[in-house]
């Protein structure tokens, strides 16, 4: 919900908070310095995945294909934007991927388990459970999470982004 600027928002470039279409627009801006294209209608997939796949877990509908949505995303948040800062992140202030790897660990966790007793799943009494769930909803989201970081981004370590070297 923060990528529509709600909850705290999205901060532009310019270091003005933006709500909406230019908080979305924003991230678009981003992912363009990142080495990721077409910016603009991926930066709206980013935003509408993260926010429907959420909903979803949250719920527990379909929840290995909702759970291969967000592997997919952190796989490319860890690998084709945070990998260069580090661990921890890097002196220069830049993010580093230890939250990223406890999403993608959680996320792994989820499709592998499955809904809980209270899902709309378990309600619906669809087993989408257990290890070929599990297994598939992880491949899914490493495939779709490989493919969009190597054809639509950077590749493996992101962007360069250390700054120019001055005479």
């Amino acid at each position: 919900m923060q990528k529509f600027g709600l909850f705290g928002g999205t901060v532009g470039f310019d270091g003005k908070e933006v709500t909406g279409s230019a908080a979305v627009n924003a991230q678009a801006g981003l992912l363009s310095v990142l080495g990721y294209h077409p910016t603009t209608s991926l930066s709206w997939f980013l935003t509408g995945t993260e926010l429907i796949a959420g909903i979803l877990l949250i719920a527990g509908f379909v929840t290995p294909l909702a759970a291969a949505a967000l592997i997919g995303d952190m796989f490319n948040i860890i690998f084709g934007m945070q990998w260069q800062a580090g661990w921890f992140g890097s002196a220069d202030g830049g993010p580093g991927y230890e939250f990223a790897v406890v999403a993608l660990g959680a996320a792994v966790a989820v499709s592998l388990v499955g809904p809980g007793r209270f899902s709309v799943d378990r309600a619906l009494g669809w087993r989408l459970s257990g290890v070929p769930w599990g297994v598939a909803g992880v491949a899914l989201g490493l495939l779709v999470g490989l493919v969009v970081l190597v054809v639509l981004g950077p590749g493996f370590g992101g962007a360069d982004l250390s700054p120019p070297s001055g005479p």
